[in-house]
């Protein structure tokens, strides 16, 4: 281990870290964490690929992407 180094600091500043500390610990204690959607829509996919929801729908054309119909909605593979 290296040479141990110690900070002195105010009360002030110590409770600030300390009010930090306690809500990042809150944050991460109700943080859910869900598995990303196997299928999403056309409008979804083409924001997460940066593209046109036209470009999309012409990869689905093109074949290129494979999809289902949920309803009146199309969805993309993931």
């Amino acid at each position: 281990m290296g040479e141990l180094k110690l900070t002195i600091v105010d009360q002030q500043t110590l409770d600030e870290i300390l009010r930090e500390v306690r809500a990042l610990r809150h944050r991460i204690d109700t943080l859910r964490v869900e598995p990303e959607p196997e299928w999403v829509t056309v409008e979804e996919y083409a924001r997460r690929a940066g593209r046109t929801e036209s470009t999309v729908r012409r990869w689905i054309s093109d074949g290129r992407l494979k999809t289902k119909r949920a309803g009146k909605r199309v969805l993309v593979r993931v």
